[in-house]
C-alpha cells in the first residue's frame, strides 16, 4: 500500500476511498481481516475489501528456482527454464493449488519453481511474491478536502506543542484561510476542533499569528488557552 502511494505520489494524509488485498487463499484474507482497523490507519483508506480472483487483478509467472533446478537438470536446465518461464495462468494457479508440476517427464514442487505476481493492465494493482493489492490512488475533491484539513490538524499540534501547551488544555482558534484551505477548514470543522481540542473556531478576515502554506495555499491562527 505504502508502495503504491509513493509512486502514485499521494500523500498520507490524503485518505484514499477504498483497498482491496487480493488473494486466491480465502483463510489468508480473513486472517488479514482481523488487522483491518491496522491497514485502515496506516494506508488512511476509507473501505478495505477482500477478492480471491485473482485473475482479475493480477498476472501469474513462474520463474526457476536456478541453483537447485541447475544442478539437478544439468544440461537441460536450459529446456526446462525456457518450459517454466511460458506456464500460462491457469497453470500456475493449479500448480499453487496442488502443489506439484508435471512437466516434460518431470516432477516440480512449489519449492523448484518461484511464483510471481504483476498487475494487469487496467487495474489499480500492485503485486509481489507473496499478496497483492488493488488501490485507486485518484482522490475526489472531498478527500482532498478532508486531507488538507489532516495537514491543518497537524499545523495546529505542533503549535500546540510549541506553545508549551497540556495536551488536555482547552484552547479557541482565531483563523484565516482561502480557497480550499477555507472549504476544509469549514467542512471538517468539528473533526479539526476535536483533534486539536478547540471548543471555539472563529473565521477571521485578519492575519494571525502563526502562518503556513499547505499545497501551496496560506492559512494563519492564533491559539489562546482557556480558563
Amino acid at each position: 500500500g505504502r508502495q503504491k502511494r509513493n509512486h502514485e505520489k499521494l500523500k498520507t494524509k490524503i485518505p484514499v476511498a477504498n483497498l482491496t488485498v487480493v488473494h486466491r487463499d480465502k483463510t489468508l484474507l480473513r486472517e488479514i481481516q482481523k488487522l483491518e482497523d491496522y491497514l485502515s490507519m496506516e494506508l488512511n483508506v476509507k473501505n478495505v475489501d477482500y477478492s480471491p480472483d485473482e485473475q482479475s487483478f493480477i498476472h501469474l509467472y513462474a520463474k526457476p528456482n536456478s541453483p537447485v533446478l541447475g544442478k539437478r537438470l544439468g544440461a537441460d536446465f536450459k529446456d526446462f527454464r525456457l518450459a517454466i518461464e511460458r506456464l500460462d495462468s491457469q497453470t500456475i494457479d493449479r500448480f499453487q493449488r496442488n502443489g506439484k508440476l508435471e512437466l516434460n517427464g518431470e516432477t516440480f514442487n512449489l519449492d523448484d519453481i518461484f511464483i510471481y505476481r504483476e498487475a494487469k493492465a487496467g487495474t489499480n494493482a500492485v503485486s509481489d511474491r507473496y499478496i497483492s493489492i488493488d488501490m485507486d490512488c485518484a482522490p475526489s475533491e472531498e478527500l482532498l478536502r478532508e486531507g488538507l484539513a489532516r495537514e491543518l490538524v497537524n499545523r495546529i499540534q505542533k503549535t500546540r506543542k510549541d506553545y508549551g501547551l497540556n495536551v488536555s488544555d482547552r484552547i479557541l482558534i482565531l483563523a484565516k484561510a482561502e480557497g480550499k484551505l477555507l472549504e476544509a477548514s469549514l467542512g471538517h470543522q468539528k473533526y479539526i476542533m476535536q483533534e486539536t481540542l478547540c471548543t471555539e473556531w472563529i473565521q477571521t478576515e485578519d492575519p494571525q499569528a502563526n502562518e503556513f502554506i499547505i499545497d501551496g495555499e496560506a492559512v494563519s491562527f492564533t491559539i489562546q488557552t482557556l480558563a
